[in-house]
């Protein structure tokens, strides 16, 4: 319980010119995003 917070990289190898561009993208490939376990893993 508690802790730290835990952080996962959903946009590996892509690389972005903005801050901008990488939010775009970013939100873009969240909308696929399904849920979350209850093991903090992402489900797509």
């Amino acid at each position: 319980e508690g802790g730290a917070p835990r952080f996962h990289k959903v946009l590996i190898d892509q690389t972005f010119k903005t801050a901008t561009e990488a939010d775009a993208a970013a939100a873009q490939k969240l909308e696929d995003l399904q849920g979350v376990t209850e093991d903090a893993e992402l489900v797509w």
